[in-house]
């Protein structure tokens, strides 16, 4: 029996664009899961400690907070450098919300620009904070007021 290559070819694309769009799906409940699962512990916590629903904060560290300010402080506790997918996804677990209609695109936009200004320095597949530039030549340490620091 002859195999007809492109029937299975149309299949497996089939197939593969439903599983695209399960696995969005996937991605998208994601950080959500993670905001409700805080927020579980939090209210767990005050709970406990008998504390005033009131005084939980429940929006996040990020929240209203614009990416350009975001991603460095997010990127500044992260033991590893992050995938753009990881920042994303840490940014919305912890409150940060865009209007754009792909968040994901505004968040690889925002890294290629704080890559520009020397902010944050590809590492493989992910991203992480530049060093510090530190000078330790001798003029930067003079102590006579004469003389200009390097500084």
């Amino acid at each position: 029996m002859a195999i007809n290559y492109d029937e299975v070819i149309a299949e497996l694309r089939e197939t593969e664009s439903k599983l695209e769009e399960e696995l969005e799906q996937v991605r998208e409940a994601i950080p959500a899961m993670v905001v409700m699962r805080n927020r579980a512990r939090a209210e767990r916590d005050a709970a406990e400690r008998k504390i005033p629903q009131a005084t939980i904060p429940g929006i996040g560290k990020f929240s209203g907070m614009g990416a350009t300010k975001a991603i460095p402080e997010l990127l500044r506790s992260a033991p590893h450098a992050l995938t753009t997918r990881e920042i994303y996804d840490g940014l919305r677990a912890q409150g940060w919300t865009s209007s754009a209609a792909k968040p994901l695109g505004a968040i690889s936009a925002t890294l290629a620009q704080l890559e520009d200004n020397d902010i944050v320095v590809r590492v493989g597949d992910g991203w992480k904070l530049k060093p510090a530039k530190v000078s330790l030549s001798p003029s930067s340490f003079s102590n006579d007021p004469e003389q200009p620091s390097a500084q």
